[in-house]
């Protein structure tokens, strides 16, 4: 059946719609799979959704996606499964058999999906930007993720206490500090333990004698890098956080410059999201 005869786009160009019934569609995708309707060469149809074949055995294999039993079972952590390929392809989890090699680097994986994902750290181009500040990222995944530090919204909740934050990295690390009852990192000098190494290597200080970091300018004196170049801002005014909304305002530092886009801009940082990605 010739496809293009049969399908067409609305004025606007969102939707396809089928010439041989009412029948609309978001996707030029989801058009030609309702058109098969009208095909008589392809008899067998899933009583539960548009899918259409020309063999049964494919219509059987396509049930199995609508039905909740999972038959095939792993013997080693008891994971079930639809189909004997999706158990086949998790065994190599047991095994650590990763067939799937990157061209570019020595990275292995079990899924062709995890390596496509990874295929893009290599790309160094950025075509993922935030329409409200420069962030630039490679998967669209990344900037929505991104945008959540704008609208302050925290989707992420914690189920142990009230913690709420943007991202789900964030979140893995409130659990992993504050609700896991092993601790990787312990002290020597003192009972202080931990779970996260930047947080342990803080502690480790405190036991330091001195403050190894000193400014040229005043008698300022830290254990931190990170804190001495904060510091020198003081004498330099230097304000790398610039307000992209307004342009009016630059700030010492980036936590200054987040308060202000949430008192003064969380409007416009709505409507640019919704402008630029939605």
């Amino acid at each position: 059946m010739d496809t293009s005869k049969i399908e067409k786009a609305d004025e606007d160009g969102n939707n396809f719609k089928c010439m041989l019934c009412s029948h609309t569609n978001s996707t030029a995708k989801g058009l030609r799979q309702h058109i098969l309707i009208h095909s008589a060469h392809y008899k067998y149809a899933c009583s539960t959704c548009e899918y259409r074949t020309y063999q049964l055995s494919d219509l059987k294999k396509h049930e199995v996606s609508h039905s909740e039993d999972r038959p095939y079972i792993c013997l080693i952590c008891s994971g079930s499964f639809k189909r004997p390929s999706a158990l086949k392809q998790h065994y190599r989890i047991h095994t650590d058999e990763k067939q799937y090699v990157c061209s570019i680097c020595n990275y292995k994986c079990n899924y062709s999906s995890s390596l496509q994902r990874h295929k893009k750290i290599h790309n160094t181009e950025k075509d993922y930007e935030c329409s409200v500040c420069n962030y630039k990222c490679k998967r669209l995944d990344c900037l929505k993720q991104h945008l959540l530090t704008h609208t302050g919204d925290k989707p992420y909740s914690c189920n142990e206490c009230d913690f709420k934050c943007a991202q789900s990295g964030g979140l893995k690390h409130h659990m992993t500090m504050n609700h896991s009852v092993e601790k990787r990192f312990s002290c020597d000098e003192c009972d202080y333990k931990c779970n996260h190494k930047r947080e342990f290597r803080k502690h480790e200080l405190e036991h330091v004698n001195g403050k190894a970091h000193e400014c040229t300018i005043c008698d300022y004196r830290c254990k931190l890098l990170g804190d001495l170049k904060v510091h020198l801002r003081v004498h330099t005014n230097e304000r790398p956080y610039d307000c992209k909304v307004c342009g009016k305002v630059k700030y010492k530092q980036a936590h200054s410059l987040k308060k202000h886009m949430r008192m003064h801009h969380a409007k416009e940082n709505n409507n640019n999201i919704q402008e630029g990605v939605i």
